[in-house]
């Protein structure tokens, strides 16, 4: 689990890359003021992990979740 914090505006929401044929997802969101965000990017990078592995069957190699505001 990784977290990593911008203070930028959104460019790219969603960034899927294939490496070595590994799939690796990059998301960033917005996080509401006050929430917990801990666990509001564990909710959601667990929630990206098992729609991808339900809709497609590959399993992602890391799904990170990035904090862009609050």
């Amino acid at each position: 689990m990784q977290f990593v914090y911008h203070r930028h505006a959104f460019t790219k929401p969603l960034t899927v890359k294939v490496d070595d044929n590994q799939l690796h997802i990059t998301a960033d969101i917005k996080v509401k003021y006050g929430a917990n965000v801990a666990a509001t990017c564990e909710l959601v990078q667990n929630k990206i992990y098992e729609n991808i592995v339900f809709m497609t069957g590959f399993k992602p190699a890391d799904v990170t979740v990035n904090v862009i505001d609050f």
